[in-house]
This record gives C-alpha cells, sequence and structure tokens, in this order.
C-alpha cells in the first residue's frame, strides 16, 4: 500500500511536521530522491517525509572552497556547479540521481577516501530540525570552526534516524587538471593486492587504487607533466600494461564509484589491507571489487553468501544487498560492542525520544 506523503516547503514546515508526528507517534521515513531507500534494514513507518521540495544550492563561495545547499539538492547538480569553477567534492558519493543529504546520512565515500577522507571529513555544518521538533544549528560554513560537540560526524552515518537535515555546508576541493590510470590485466585478486600494496607505498602518491572485473588499477592526479611523470614512474614499478589518459581514466573511476557490485547478495567490508587476502580466500565471493587499496572490499554473491562478519580479524561489514528477509535473519551492520551500543541508544534518545524517525533503519535492537 502505497504511504501518504508529507511534503514540507521549509525549515519551518519540516519543524511543524515533527512536532506533529512526535505528538501523535506518527513514524516516518525520510526521502530525498530515494536512491538509497535499499540501504539498512527495511523501514516500517507510517507516512513518507518528502524532502524534494528542499533543493538547491543557496551559497557557493568557491574561493573559500564551501557550498551551502538544501538537502535534496541533486548531487548531480551540485557537481556541475563546481566543475564550472573547477572545483569537486572530494569523498566521491555515488551520483546515481542521489541527493547531498543522503550521501551524508550515509557516508557515502569513494575512491578517494583512502587519501582525503570520508563525507563526514567534509561536512562543515548544517542547520536541521530533531525527532522532538526541535531545530538546531551545528558548525558553520567556515573550514575553521569550533562549536563544541562534533555533531557533523555524529550525523553522517546516522541515516536520517536522529535529525532531518535542512540545509548543509560543505567543503569543497580543487578538481585535479589532469589525471592518468596505470591498469594492468589479468591480475587475480591476490596479485592484485601485492601491486596496489606497491603503488601506495611509493612516492607517486597515488589517489585511489582498486581492482574489479580484472582491472587492477592506480590513478594519479594533479598537474598534467607531475600525473605524467609519476604515471610512467608507477607503470614501471607495476609492469603495467596502459595507462588509460585523462577523459578514460575519469570515466572508469566514476563507473567504479556509481557501481562497485552487482549481485544478489553483496557485502561491503572495510579492514586492514593486510587482511584482503585471507578475508577473500575465506569468503569465496563470486565477484569481488577491491577498493582504497584493499581497505574496503564488495563482496558479490549469486545466491546466499556467507556471515562475512563472522570471518573477519578485524574491521567490519555491511550486507548492502539482499532480500529483506535475508536483512531481519542476519542483520545488516557490524555488531556494536554492548558499552557502544548502550550510548548509541542513549543518542537516539536525546534526538528522537519518540522513535519517529526512520523506525528500524538501523535494526529493531536500535
Amino acid at each position: 500500500m502505497k504511504q501518504a506523503r508529507l511534503t514540507p516547503a521549509s525549515a519551518s514546515d519540516v519543524a511543524a511536521v515533527l512536532t506533529d508526528a512526535a505528538a501523535k507517534g506518527t513514524r516516518l521515513a525520510v526521502r530525498g530522491a530515494a536512491t538509497r531507500d535499499g540501504l539498512g534494514h527495511p523501514t516500517h513507518a507510517d507516512r513518507v517525509l518528502d524532502l524534494s521540495a528542499l533543493a538547491g544550492i543557496v551559497d557557493y563561495q568557491p574561493r573559500e572552497l564551501v557550498l551551502t545547499a538544501l538537502p535534496a539538492t541533486p548531487l548531480a547538480e551540485i557537481e556541475q556547479a563546481l566543475a564550472a569553477e573547477g572545483q569537486m567534492l572530494a569523498f566521491e558519493p555515488q551520483l546515481r540521481g542521489g541527493t547531498l543529504a543522503g550521501a551524508l546520512a550515509t557516508n557515502d565515500s569513494g575512491p578517494r577516501r583512502f587519501r582525503l577522507g570520508a563525507a563526514r571529513d567534509h561536512l562543515l555544518g548544517f542547520e536541521a530540525v530533531s525527532g522532538r521538533g526541535e531545530a538546531f544549528v551545528a558548525g558553520g560554513r567556515v573550514v575553521k570552526n569550533v562549536t563544541g560537540y562534533d555533531l557533523s560526524k555524529l550525523m553522517c552515518g546516522s541515516y536520517g534516524t536522529l535529525a532531518v537535515l535542512t540545509l548543509v555546508h560543505v567543503k569543497v576541493w580543487p578538481a585535479p587538471a589532469s589525471v592518468a590510470t596505470v591498469v594492468l590485466r589479468g591480475q587475480g585478486p591476490a596479485d592484485a593486492l601485492r601491486s596496489l600494496a606497491r603503488a601506495v607505498a611509493s612516492p607517486h602518491d597515488p589517489t585511489a587504487a582498486a581492482h574489479v572485473g580484472g582491472v587492477t588499477a592506480v590513478r594519479l592526479e594533479g598537474p598534467e607533466r607531475s600525473v605524467a611523470h609519476r604515471a610512467e614512474a608507477v607503470s614501471a614499478l607495476l609492469g603495467a600494461d596502459e595507462v588509460l589518459d585523462d577523459d578514460a581514466s575519469r570515466a572508469w573511476w566514476a563507473a567504479l564509484r556509481d557501481e562497485p557490485m552487482a549481485g544478489s547478495e553483496v557485502w561491503r567490508v572495510s579492514l586492514p589491507p593486510t587482511d584482503a587476502a585471507a578475508l577473500l580466500a575465506a569468503t569465496q565471493p563470486d565477484r569481488v571489487a577491491i577498493d582504497q587499496a584493499g581497505g574496503r572490499l564488495w563482496l558479490g554473491y549469486d545466491g546466499v553468501g556467507p556471515d562475512v562478519r563472522g570471518l573477519l580479524r578485524a574491521g567490519h561489514a555491511t550486507l548492502v544487498v539482499a532480500p529483506p528477509v535475508r536483512k531481519e535473519a542476519v542483520g545488516v551492520f557490524h555488531p556494536r560492542p554492548a558499552a557502544v551500543a548502550a550510548l548509541e541508544r542513549r543518542v537516539k534518545a536525546q534526538f528522537d525520544p519518540s522513535g519517529i524517525l526512520e523506525p528500524d533503519r538501523m535494526g529493531r535492537q536500535a
């Protein structure tokens, strides 16, 4: 049955909706473009809080490297505006029709994360409304900002369970003048991991290192002459088959960012790169994508895979794609230590005591 939609047109409308929902116990699914609906556990909500009207770039100061936008602003629109000024979102979120708030709520971060950080590291500040219906502000629109508790990092990865973003300030980054990608073909995952480790340990400063579909790739970015010199050096170091030019490089990494893995069951694993080979041997995926030089793995299965979390020595695993019944049976997120889980419950109770925001998104135990 199609859920009724609430469509606020302003931050004050959002506050009014949440105040009413808290009083009535109305459970809300928070949506912008709904491109990340399948992440986390299924939400059991009464209504959809549709933020699509809260879209648009409010302020952009290229010289200050700061952009301010409403939560449902499409990432593609932001990327286009930044590209016109030779800038970018350095955390490389998946685009796929998604919104800025969606990327931040899921802490969506791509291949450049191991060099420049995750989405949470680029959120300078925001305005939001808690599950109590209370509007609040955290951080600001300047890079150097001291405001007490770092609520920006708390909001990133909360999947909309704590508050509804109504305005966002993000740090942007100069886009590279030139890009090249050193490519090796035909390697298996074990050999690829060794090649990637050699590349990132070199003095040539790669900004991405990945392996997918039998292709091992190392990205170099910067001034054209510097990129050409470093690409030649990494190519010689690894015995590479090819060096992709600027256009081909940008297309290859965009494809990895937006569609890293397919399968009826997909796990995303963050772990020490030195543990990656052992985990792959233990889990035997039907397909694998290696990102961040082995610090992130995407494991795809045509059927039901193993519970990857039980085979990890360190790190954490998330079940990204699976039928709802499978997610409910094994859980989506890595189990938290008891003390951390208790702290998360207390935080949730402070921001959303009635439990109206994204109910069950983090699991029923949350």
